[in-house]
């Protein structure tokens, strides 16, 4: 199907493609501008068959500085292209730039309506957001790091598919994770296929409430007082010896945590009081 935009990513492409050119149309009859705010053409043009193809590279944001306001409320918008063959303008399909797909991850004993279905309404309705996965992993949220260490690329692959579906080009994807899930991002994301991530109340360097909480739950199955509250935990919907907790530590053999967050791409840190 034909491709009808990009997202703003900085790295998603597009060919443009002028077709039927008549006998005698050389490159440099063609001329192809484009604002600066809306991406970049690279240096690849050619003519085959009588077909001129360019490629087109996504701009690394959406919003413009001159249009700040209006693009911050707006998820897509028309690109700023002009063609012309021998001097004379052509009419282009219609072709959007378009915000970068979000991915919204919750963290331990959480779910998707709890942590983030009011945040997905605002940046829908508010901001313009189309395309936004937040199915989360609630079957696993309890569950040691490794069962969980490709939750990320999952999410990642749903938006972007999406976004192919409605003949958006994606690569990239940001990251909003709350809790557990912004050191899952940080230990199994992948930098090709993440824009950003937003951290929001993770424990980067391990948990002390995990340390205290795992010192209650770790022998529960022989210690009747330990195994009551594991229960008590569990049919809360916290289940905290299925070994998340465990990897949460601030003593996990030796520096699992802080080792493994350095995925280099942009990260903000949003800090505040979280249960774990």
């Amino acid at each position: 199907s034909a491709v009808k935009g990009v997202a703003a990513d900085g790295t998603s492409k597009a060919v443009v493609k002028i077709t039927k050119l008549r006998e005698g149309i050389t490159k440099d009859k063609i001329t192809l501008q484009l604002a600066d705010s809306d991406g970049s053409l690279e240096d690849d043009a050619k003519i085959a068959n009588n077909v001129y193809t360019r490629t087109l590279k996504a701009p690394e944001f959406f919003v413009r500085k001159d249009h700040s306001s209006k693009d911050r409320a707006e998820g897509s918008r028309k690109i700023n292209l002009t063609i012309t063959v021998d001097q004379q303008k052509l009419d282009i399909p219609e072709f959007t730039i378009n915000k970068a797909p979000v991915v919204l991850l919750h963290g331990i004993w959480d779910n998707t309506g709890r942590s983030w279905d009011a945040f997905k309404d605002t940046l829908k309705n508010k901001y313009g957001y189309k395309y936004i996965d937040n199915r989360g992993y609630a079957e696993t949220n309890a569950a040691h790091f490794e069962e969980n260490s490709g939750v990320i690329g999952k999410a990642i692959g749903r938006v972007l598919r999406s976004c192919k579906d409605d003949g958006i080009v994606a690569k990239k994807a940001d990251v909003v994770a709350h809790s557990m899930c912004g050191i899952l991002t940080k230990l199994y994301g992948n930098a090709s296929n993440i824009k950003s991530i937003t951290t929001v109340g993770t424990p980067h360097l391990g948990s002390e409430c995990a340390d205290w909480l795992y010192t209650l739950v770790d022998d529960a199955d022989s210690n009747s007082f330990e195994k009551a509250i594991a229960d008590m935990l569990a049919a809360s919907g916290h289940n905290a010896t299925a070994g998340a907790v465990e990897d949460m530590r601030t003593h996990t053999d030796g520096t699992a945590i802080v080792a493994g967050n350095k995925i280099d791409v942009p990260t903000r840190t949003i800090a505040g009081i979280s249960r774990l």
